[in-house]
């Protein structure tokens, strides 16, 4: 019994992590896997417009998240870390209202820092993938030049770019995010059909 109760102890952990999704109920993680991939599509058909939206939601973050490193700037000990954290919430209040007060601004500037990532990650890919070469370095090396290769498309096509890549990496993940949930909806309702005869056994 003890032992028993011990891996009981040792599983519970791991299934806490994980998302619940009730086996009588499957059919409410399918259903939101087709909402997510569903508004991802459309999201992908209206990129321009996503775009946008996207720009506002980023200067929302901003703005939300100025507002309480404010606050907590008051609980701060001493006047130089008060006066330091305010500074950097009020920094970020205003740039949230200055981004939105131009979404078009908002989602260019997203594009560039994209890009510019895009263009910093896969040099460091190809920095590693030469220095590891032995642990498979082909992949990181392949993983790299497609990381700049996006980089050097983002810029070439700016600003034009900058109208549609925020709105669809968004459907992206809409739709990445809509997938897992349809999936992890069929995969909890499988044994209930498939494993009826073992489950009376």
């Amino acid at each position: 019994m003890a032992s028993s109760d011990s891996n009981e102890r040792s599983v519970e952990p791991v299934g806490a992590a994980m998302p619940q999704c009730p086996t009588g109920r499957w059919w409410i993680c399918a259903l939101l896997g087709v909402v997510l991939l569903a508004g991802g599509t459309f999201v992908l058909a209206n990129a321009m417009a996503a775009s946008l939206v996207t720009a506002l939601f980023f200067s929302a973050a901003l703005i939300v998240g100025g507002a309480f490193q404010v606050v907590h700037a008051f609980s701060a000990r001493g006047w130089r870390s008060l006066t330091l954290s305010l500074i950097v919430g009020l920094l970020f209040v205003a740039g949230g209202l200055l981004l939105a007060m131009d979404p078009l601004a908002t989602s260019l500037g997203l594009t560039l820092a994209i890009a510019i990532m895009f263009l910093a990650s896969g040099g460091l890919r190809l920095w590693v993938a030469f220095r590891h070469w032995q642990d498979h370095g082909w992949l990181l090396l392949a993983s790299g030049l497609l990381g700049i290769a996006l980089g050097v498309v983002l810029l070439a096509g700016f600003p034009w770019t900058g109208l549609v890549v925020p709105g669809i990496m968004l459907a992206i993940d809409l739709i990445f995010h809509g997938a897992w949930w349809l999936t992890l909806g069929l995969f909890v309702r499988r044994p209930q059909g498939s494993g009826g005869g073992i489950a009376h056994a």
